[in-house]
């Protein structure tokens, strides 16, 4: 779809010159629109979107794709009463993750899916994720496959796989979610397993209802974690003679940034020592222990990480003022020069 303006005449006109430096995003669902035979292929099961779009004063009633957008997200409302597949939200989550940010940038590109109540083709999101290695937020609590999925993973060791007869027992608690047939039945359980497996763990993170953790930090829990193990599996892959050494230290600062979200300063204080970048390191993480002070409902935790705070901040200070004795003119150059392990931002910037 082309981008369209108003020329002074009153008619539409293709600006095409604009078509890169423009974007109209809308969101919309299938069902607002009123006809599926002016919608072209849009619901064929390669959810391959080829709608008709140019609206007229006559069907100007808010139901068709307005032509002063170039792109459309078109949600699936279920008025069809049928399930295509996952293929429309993994190919969305794909282009999210792979648009173009510079290489250097595309690390920083997070996706985490959150799983609220579900059913079977929920399943089939959730295994799509992992294929790609995606974390998944895991809502315990909100009912049906989540519930599911969320008690079985915290009754489960992380070195052993669960058994079929566990699965079958937890089944019984949401006969909604049993299918009628033995086909489906074995269809469900093979998709539990599979999801469940001991390998994919480390992307699947479990929120419990009713309890006093952030849903916001357990989001960005279940991203760091498998950032975490995406980069610890890399360095393995590599072996330790041919690790880029960049990798170690972006390891590190994960690592440290861990330390401090989980309220581990003595771990913390430790794996500053080992990171080359530690004045930024260290007021990243009175940053961060500022920030998770401040959001803090419990009285108590505002002042332990408000404590952490003030001692990562003591810390750089200490290094700072050790580096200005030796040489003052080197150490303006380091608090002001670019670091790429920080997103080229200066210590001066990161504090």
């Amino acid at each position: 779809m082309k981008p369209v303006r108003r020329s002074q005449s009153g008619s539409d006109e293709y600006d095409e010159e604009n078509l890169d430096r423009h974007r109209h995003l809308i969101v919309q669902g299938y069902g607002s629109l009123p006809n599926r035979n002016l919608c072209g292929t849009i619901f064929n099961f390669g959810r391959v979107f080829n709608a008709y779009w140019q609206r007229t004063s006559e069907s100007n009633d808010g139901h068709a794709l307005d032509k002063y957008h170039t792109h459309f997200i078109v949600i699936d409302e279920g008025d069809w009463v049928y399930y295509l597949n996952d293929q429309c939200r993994a190919n969305f989550v794909y282009a999210l993750q792979n648009c173009d940010a510079p290489s250097s940038d595309k690390s920083n590109l997070y996706s985490v899916t959150i799983i609220v109540e579900g059913g079977f083709n929920t399943l089939e999101v959730i295994l799509n994720d992992l294929i790609h290695k995606r974390p998944i937020l895991i809502i315990n609590g909100s009912g049906r496959i989540a519930s599911l999925l969320g008690t079985l993973l915290e009754d489960a060791k992380d070195d052993k796989a669960i058994e079929s007869k566990i699965i079958e027992d937890k089944l019984k608690n949401f006969p909604a979610l049993l299918p009628a047939a033995m086909k489906g039945y074995n269809e469900l359980l093979d998709r539990i397993k599979a999801v469940l497996d001991k390998r994919n763990r480390p992307y699947l993170n479990v929120f419990n209802l009713g309890c006093d953790e952030d849903l916001t930090e357990a989001v960005f829990r279940a991203a760091l974690r498998s950032s975490q193990d995406k980069n610890k599996t890399d360095s393995n892959n590599k072996g330790q003679s041919d690790a880029d050494p960049s990798d170690k230290q972006e390891i590190l600062r994960d690592l440290l940034l861990w330390s401090v979200y989980t309220g581990r300063s003595d771990t913390a204080v430790v794996i500053l020592l080992y990171i080359q970048e530690r004045i930024g390191a260290a007021l990243l993480a009175a940053a961060l222990a500022i920030r998770i002070s401040s959001s803090a409902k419990e009285i108590n935790k505002r002042k332990v990480f408000s404590d952490h705070a003030k001692e990562y901040e003591k810390y750089a200070t200490n290094c700072i003022n050790a580096c200005h004795k030796r040489n003052e003119e080197r150490t303006s150059h380091i608090l002001l020069s670019k670091k790429k392990i920080y997103g080229d931002a200066t210590y001066m910037q990161v504090g």
